[in-house]
């Protein structure tokens, strides 16, 4: 995806910003043994078709060290279905603080600390030229302990019907 290039320049216009390969998260908070996981997304890829996925407006928290910088995700039936199934069949791997947890969709293109005058700059240099569609055609399972340099993706990714 293009956006893996832009995360790595803004990673390094803004140090100590860690690099990560971009996503939408889907679920997160989810634990357990490895192979049960991704059994569970075999499941979920079973269950989706691929989907159109409209990114729409730069935006950025001050204080969210994981949405800094990020590009809102239209929630579409299909975004929306998907998250429904994921919640369904990792319920009994979610953790209690993820549980009703809002759906905000994104896509995070900046992780880190900045502050509010530099993040308008960025977006209003970056805004309007970021929207685009793009098809999400499967899913992946990324253990997420520790910084980001450490996530790993287990298996996958993981096509949709």
């Amino acid at each position: 995806m293009r956006f893996n290039s832009l995360i790595e320049a803004l990673a390094r216009e803004h140090p100590p910003s860690p690099l990560f390969s971009s996503h939408i998260t889907l679920l997160g908070g989810i634990q357990g043994a490895e192979d049960e996981l991704l059994q569970g997304l075999n499941e979920l890829a079973g269950a989706l078709q691929p989907f159109e996925v409209r990114l729409e407006g730069l935006a950025g928290l001050e204080d969210s060290f994981y949405r800094c910088l990020y590009l809102r995700a239209e929630p579409s039936e299909e975004l929306l279905r998907a998250r429904r199934q994921a919640e369904r069949i990792f319920a009994r791997f979610r953790d209690e603080g993820s549980v009703g947890e809002e759906f905000m969709p994104h896509l995070s293109i900046l992780y880190g600390r900045i502050d509010n005058e530099a993040r308008e700059t960025m977006i209003n240099s970056l805004g309007s030229a970021l929207g685009c569609n793009f098809k999400a055609e499967g899913a992946s399972l990324y253990m997420t302990e520790g910084a980001p340099a450490q996530w790993t993706r287990a298996g996958g990714p993981h096509l949709f019907k």
